[in-house]
């Protein structure tokens, strides 16, 4: 057997390693399917063909379109997939994060405008001592404070302590606070005074 590689005479086509027999002079094209007569008389190939039909012609190349489009599609499909799969792995989870994130802060910001509207800052604690405890009971009423409470600790005239000014103030059990401390107008306040 003998292995020769030549072009399609009808469409051009590179007919490579085609297989031909001694003593056949007949080969078709793979791709046309057009009909090629080979001639050996010389030790040299002559390329002689017949036309096939139109209808032959254009069912080979519709053929071939929907070969390439079935290997675009396909092409197409697995990198889809791919895209699917990263997004899956990674998009899906993170979106979901990321929702529940804003949620969650959303929330949170709500939860802290509500309670800033329901609670009260009364200032910070070392302001009020040593002042006059009339006007801390005054002002810490004035700021909403429905729960105030003066305590005389009775010890005025002693050492160097001045007549009613105040020793501590207690919101809520606490002796210090600041005015980034937020309380509820209910919370007992105890002015402790001299």
């Amino acid at each position: 057997m003998k292995t020769i590689s030549l072009k399609c005479p009808d469409c051009g086509a590179d007919l490579k390693d085609l297989a031909i027999e001694e003593n056949h002079t007949v080969c078709f094209c793979q791709y046309c399917g057009g009909k090629i007569l080979l001639d050996d008389e010389t030790l040299k190939i002559d390329i002689k063909y017949e036309k096939r039909d139109a209808s032959r012609i254009k069912e080979a190349e519709v053929k071939e379109s929907i070969k390439l489009k079935e290997l675009e599609y396909k092409e197409r499909e697995e990198k889809r997939n791919t895209m699917i799969g990263i997004i899956g792995g990674f998009g899906i989870p993170l979106v979901i994060l990321i929702i529940i994130g804003v949620v969650f802060l959303s929330l949170e910001v709500h939860k802290i405008s509500s309670e800033a509207q329901e609670k009260i800052t009364a200032g910070n604690s070392e302001d009020y001592i040593g002042q006059n405890y009339e006007a801390v009971v005054t002002q810490l009423s004035e700021l909403g404070f429905e729960n105030v409470v003066t305590v005389d600790l009775d010890d005025s005239g002693i050492a160097f302590w001045k007549n009613e000014t105040v020793e501590s103030v207690s919101i809520d059990g606490d002796t210090y606070f600041e005015s980034i401390n937020y309380f509820y107008p209910e919370d007992k306040v105890i002015v402790t005074y001299h």
